[in-house]
């Protein structure tokens, strides 16, 4: 199978299946050992983060809150639309590259909300008691080895919400979702405009920050978002049944425009 002349992805590579993990065994153990670290630094971060928050403590009433609230938007389904008009319109010699684009979100993004429901994580703002409190009702509705297990820090990094037949969003904090689509949506874009990949990593940094700085992941989450999806999406791309599935699925019209692959 022959790359696809529309899409200039990296070069399939031709090493074995065994050479290639054996390669991807040293990344995959460092990855290990930086979320296990991380796992142990939750709690102090986001206690520090709350004891150094502007405007009382709430992380929606400062500068930095409103700023960093703007950089959302590149890990929602608002800006793929976005960037795929765009992509449509500037780049019509390659419109190809949308469906790669689409392809990938539309793996990473299951893959990732799968891990989320059946690690059941407790999100940080969700896993402090004076939230509980201010709903009617809801503390008396949680099972006891809950109330002792989340609530005996400020901010516990406790997993099992499934375990104890707790379903939810605010269950679902490991791995971040945003900071998942964000690093997808960034590695693909990077890989097909190079020139601006400094920007497009850069507004993952941001991402990943608005998740920590208001409250709904915890640093380990957003890390483990961030790595899951920057590995899935490289695999794919270097794929070559990826890369000819991504030609097969171009509509006819699109490819029929032809033009010179770009460097």
């Amino acid at each position: 199978m022959k790359n696809p002349p529309h899409h200039s992805f990296p070069s399939v590579s031709k090493a074995s299946t065994a050479v290639r993990i054996l390669r991807a065994a040293p990344v995959v153990a460092a990855v290990a050992v930086a979320l296990a670290l991380l796992l142990f630094t939750d709690t102090p971060v986001m206690t520090w983060i709350q004891d150094h928050r502007a405007g009382g403590g709430r992380p929606d009433n400062d500068i930095r809150s409103n700023f960093l609230g703007w950089s959302e938007l590149f890990a929602k389904t608002v800006s793929t639309v976005t960037i795929c008009c765009l992509m449509l319109v500037l780049d019509a010699r390659r419109r190809s590259r949308i469906i790669a684009l689409l392809l990938i979100l539309g793996i990473v993004t299951p893959v990732n909300f799968g891990l989320k429901v059946a690690l059941g994580r407790v999100r940080p703002e969700r896993a402090r008691l004076e939230y509980y409190k201010r709903l009617d009702g809801r503390l008396d509705k949680l099972d006891p080895r809950l109330k002792n297990t989340v609530f005996e820090s400020p901010y516990p990094t406790y997993f099992g919400g499934p375990v104890l037949g707790i379903q939810g969003n605010r269950f679902q904090s490991f791995p971040s979702g945003h900071a998942a689509h964000a690093t997808a949506q960034a590695v693909v874009l990077a890989c097909f405009y190079p020139q601006l990949k400094a920007v497009f990593y850069a507004l993952v940094l941001l991402v990943g920050a608005e998740r920590i700085y208001h409250e709904a992941h915890y640093p380990s989450d957003v890390f483990a978002g961030c790595a899951l999806a920057l590995i899935l999406t490289r695999l794919l791309l270097r794929n070559a049944r990826f890369q000819f599935l991504c030609e097969r699925m171009t509509p006819a019209r699109w490819r029929s425009g032809g033009g010179a692959a770009a460097p």
